[in-house]
């Protein structure tokens, strides 16, 4: 089996090893300058993808206010008032027309607090665990990470890719 993927400055996240299964798409570069994305395929189960996504851009400041006060409150299941106020941030997750959000929640991973969202794309059928990192102190910037897979095999690789996001270390955030 080949050298597992180690993702290194990228936004946040100072380090974090992909499982060694897992093959980055070709073609890809990390830019944060600009909308960029990092993405892998499992080796055996190409329908299934594990990767991060820039925005290459920052969200509105009144949203960013909201998405922060969600952000720094105890761990927890966001009401729908809270899933209404970070919709922007979820971008077209929160499209009830083509996503169903099934959790939403505040979660803390080595340290950091992250938006944690299970859910299923309706077109084609693909569950989806994303979640959005605050990157800047003022919020308005918000990398993704997501893990999307068909229904049969999402279940058995989730272990190696919550291995995986167990694996980052963080870099402060940015002032």
């Amino acid at each position: 089996m080949s050298k597992p993927l180690v993702i290194q400055d990228y936004g946040r996240v100072k380090e974090m090893t992909f499982p060694s299964a897992w093959i980055e798409s070709p073609g890809q570069e990390a830019d944060l300058a600009g909308p960029s994305t990092i993405t892998a395929f499992h080796i055996d189960f190409p329908e299934a993808q594990f990767g991060f996504y820039n925005r290459g851009r920052a969200i509105n400041r009144y949203v960013a206010v909201e998405f922060m006060t969600v952000m720094q409150m105890t761990e927890h299941q966001l009401t729908p008032y809270e899933i209404e106020i970070v919709a922007p941030v979820l971008r077209t997750m929160a499209d009830q027309q083509s996503f169903t959000i099934k959790k939403l929640e505040t979660v803390n991973i080595n340290g950091e607090c992250l938006l944690k969202l299970d859910g299923l794309w309706h077109q084609s059928d693909l569950l989806e665990l994303g979640y959005f990192i605050n990157v800047d102190d003022r919020y308005e910037i918000v990398q993704e990470l997501h893990y999307c897979a068909p229904e049969a095999y999402f279940d058995s690789l989730l272990p190696e890719v919550l291995e995986s996001i167990l694996s980052i270390k963080w870099k402060p955030v940015f002032r």
